[in-house]
């Protein structure tokens, strides 16, 4: 991580290094033609959804941040993968940082980048956070947090469980937290931000998950497009930018400086 330079987001005043107070939640699930680009992307090239997702997070990021060198948190999971490991109790998650570069490519490109640097990473998941930050003498290392979920086991008990209520509770000390969960099939695939109010705006959360639909529509669509070249802005903020704030027409007298005088 050496001479990587910290992602910031948040277009708020910054605060100390502490579990955020207010936090909210938005939420989005691709459109069924997104997810299907998806899925033959990464059968295509042979990686999971999971890498051509965290692509899309490292581009997200590069675009608000304006930096092509990317840091982001990385939840990784630990689970001793001997016999009956899926038995023993725990969550046995860790988060680690991932470094990518978003100079320039393929959209294929980057989603292979991503997996190459999952496979990389893997020998260190279990490394824990802290001692990272200790060594690195820097905290914290990033500010965004990704993580994908797919709870596959619980595949056969679809259409057969239906669930009455769901409730849950979590904390962060990060600014945000992007979570995408997915059946391995890709379908029901869902992205969903916990984000820090003191620090990300609601207006800047929502800019972040329009982009990240722009993201994931132009790698499905076709992912042999450069992406340095695919504009991410939205209908909305193109009309803003060139045109309402181009509205700065105003009234002033004709007259030239000397007559003001006579």
């Amino acid at each position: 991580m050496l001479g990587a330079a910290i992602i910031n987001l948040s277009d708020l005043p910054r605060r100390s290094n502490e579990v955020a107070a207010d936090t909210a939640t938005m939420n989005f699930r691709p459109a069924d033609a997104a997810k299907a680009g998806l899925m033959r992307l990464v059968h295509s090239i042979g990686i999971p959804l999971r890498s051509a997702l965290l692509a899309a997070h490292i581009r997200v990021l590069a675009a608000f941040s304006g930096q092509t060198d990317v840091v982001t948190g990385y939840v990784s999971n630990g689970r001793p993968e001997q016999l009956d490991g899926d038995r023993v109790l725990g969550l046995f998650l860790n988060t680690i940082p991932v470094r990518l570069s978003c100079a320039g490519g393929r959209w294929r490109d980057l989603a292979l980048e991503a997996f190459r640097v999952e496979r990389e990473s893997f020998p260190f998941r279990r490394f824990p956070l802290a001692e990272i930050q200790r060594l690195q003498k820097r905290n914290p290392l990033f500010e965004v947090l990704f993580s994908f979920t797919n709870f596959h086991i619980y595949n056969p008990l679809e259409g057969k469980l239906q669930i009455l209520h769901a409730d849950g509770f979590e904390e962060t000390n990060f600014p945000l937290v992007v979570t995408c969960s997915a059946a391995t099939s890709g379908e029901d695939l869902k992205i969903r931000f916990v984000f820090d109010r003191s620090q990300i705006s609601t207006r800047r959360a929502e800019a972040l998950l329009r982009c990240w639909q722009t993201v994931l529509e132009s790698m499905a669509q076709d992912p042999s497009l450069l992406y340095q070249d695919q504009c991410l802005l939205s209908e909305s903020e193109k009309q803003l930018l060139l045109f309402e704030w181009n509205q700065t027409f105003v009234e002033y007298p004709r007259k030239s400086v000397i007559e003001f005088f006579e």
